[in-house]
């Protein structure tokens, strides 16, 4: 029989919910990252690039200089 600790329970729900409460966080933001939109459309960066380079997908802002 396999013992398991309340607190190893907790570790564990909060390790399988961590993307979860990332992508609520993310989708609070009124802009994002490359790497944030990639996880919310769940779509990788680079795909994102190229559908900005066609000026599909999302808009995309360049902040700084």
């Amino acid at each position: 029989m396999i013992q398991v600790t309340h607190d190893q329970i907790a570790e564990a729900i909060k390790e399988v919910m961590a993307p979860a409460a990332e992508l609520t966080a993310i989708k609070a933001k009124k802009q994002l990252t490359t790497n944030e939109a990639s996880l919310l459309f769940n779509i990788g960066v680079s795909t994102l690039e190229k559908l900005r380079l066609e000026g599909r997908g999302p808009r995309y802002v360049k902040e700084g200089k």
